[in-house]
């Protein structure tokens, strides 16, 4: 018997998956890795969800057809699920969750659903960058690990881009000057596959003195009680390209502290979606930089705020073994999410 499962263990690099399951025995509680979903889980058991999730859905606007998601349904009226099946599924859907994040008036980039035909996105590129000024970012609505991702900033009649792709089934990146013509070429071989959105490029504060670099901040939110944070810095103009695994351009880590603003979006975001262990995304940026019909929602509250925290993205599987070498001489993350799995109500 058991009394936690950690659901979506994979059999492959489960590292931190194993961390948590010994925080947990450490502390005498009963817990299992599973990814077998025909596997019966006993009534009143307390189940996160981790891995093989995501990847299990082959259609985001049929979701409840895949199989993962059945056997999930099956569980609820049997335990306690941290970290809801619907709130991780609206977190995936990046144009989704710009609805929410404007329901719950937080400060977010304004989006748009794209055509992915090459010429409808360059005039949407031209379009925006006549309002903005700072470029653009278009990206696959359901992806992530900084894939399907191209920023574009127009001079003159050419089109500086920075695209992070797959080729082969090889991470690949891109950094080149184009024609209108030779860019449309790019869309078609890159983007043809994707559901697309787009967004203005919003800097960061760091950006407008560090000229070619850029900042975001992850916020790791666990149960809405502990709150802690990393300034992520990339010497390339899209910052998650430069920080994946694959090493793709260079960048760095640092702890940095967690502004209340982010501690107050975050939570609303985790009560909204029914959410549990959360990684938040920010760009903190000045506000005197933008107006009501700029490129940003800012609350009329925040208006008069010298500096805002704008939500890039929500992360509801979350990796953390980064974040954790940042933090190791203080605390164990794996500890303290046992700590509030236990103490979920």
């Amino acid at each position: 018997m058991y009394d936690v499962v950690i659901w979506g263990g994979r059999t492959k690099n489960n590292s931190q998956e194993n961390d948590l399951l010994k925080s947990l025995s450490d502390q005498d509680i009963n817990t299992t890795i599973t990814n077998n979903f025909s596997k019966n889980i006993s009534p009143g058991k307390k189940i996160i969800i981790r891995n093989l999730f995501y990847s299990t859905i082959d259609d985001f606007s049929m979701y409840e057809d895949s199989d993962s998601i059945k056997s999930l349904r099956n569980l609820e009226g049997e335990g306690k699920i941290l970290n809801s099946i619907d709130g991780l599924v609206k977190v995936r859907d990046k144009y989704e969750m710009t609805e929410i994040f404007e329901k719950l008036d937080v400060p977010h980039i304004k989006t748009y659903k794209l055509d992915n035909g090459p010429n409808e996105l360059l005039e949407w590129i031209d379009q925006t960058e006549s309002r903005s000024n700072n470029g653009v970012i278009i990206k696959d609505r359901f992806g992530g690990l900084g894939k399907g991702i191209v920023k574009v900033k127009k001079q003159g009649s050419y089109y500086l881009t920075d695209i992070s792709c797959v080729e082969d089934s090889r991470p690949k990146y891109i950094n080149e000057t184009f024609s209108a013509a030779e860019l449309k070429e790019m869309f078609d071989k890159y983007l043809d596959d994707y559901e697309l959105i787009g967004q203005p490029y919003v800097p960061s504060s760091y950006e407008f003195s560090n000229p070619g670099e850029s900042e975001s901040i992850r916020v790791v939110d666990i149960g809405g009680k502990d709150f802690f944070s990393m300034r992520r810095i990339a010497q390339s103009p899209i910052n998650n390209m430069s920080l994946t695994k694959n090493n793709i351009r260079k960048g760095g880590v640092e702890k940095t502290p967690t502004f209340d603003q982010e501690k107050e979006f975050s939570k609303k975001i985790t009560e909204d979606l029914n959410l549990f262990f959360v990684g938040y995304d920010f760009i903190r940026t000045k506000v005197h930089f933008y107006d009501s019909e700029s490129s940003i929602y800012i609350p009329e509250s925040l208006r008069n705020e010298e500096e805002i925290s704008v939500i890039l993205e929500v992360n509801g599987l979350l990796q953390y073994g980064g974040i954790q070498n940042l933090y190791n001489d203080e605390f164990n993350i794996s500890d303290l999410v046992a700590r509030n799995i236990i103490n979920y109500k």
